[in-house]
């Protein structure tokens, strides 16, 4: 199994890490799981669109799931 090269970070990236405090490799998944992807978005100051950009770059996978009110 070879290992997936590190993407070069853009600017944007980088204020993200530096915003989440960690890279952003680590960072993404956490916050999703707390805020999901539109408070990640509006977290990190960028759009879902950009969200879901970055998780491909990086190689995160995700499923959403629906849970039933009051759960």
């Amino acid at each position: 199994m070879t290992a997936m090269p590190v993407p070069r970070l853009t600017k944007r990236m980088r204020e993200a890490e530096n915003r989440a405090g960690k890279p952003l490799g680590e960072a993404l998944p956490e916050i999703l799981n707390i805020r999901g992807i539109q408070g990640t978005a509006e977290f990190l100051g960028c759009s879902k669109a950009t969200i879901n950009y970055w998780m491909l770059l990086l190689g995160i996978k995700h499923r959403f799931i629906a849970i039933p009110k009051g759960y």
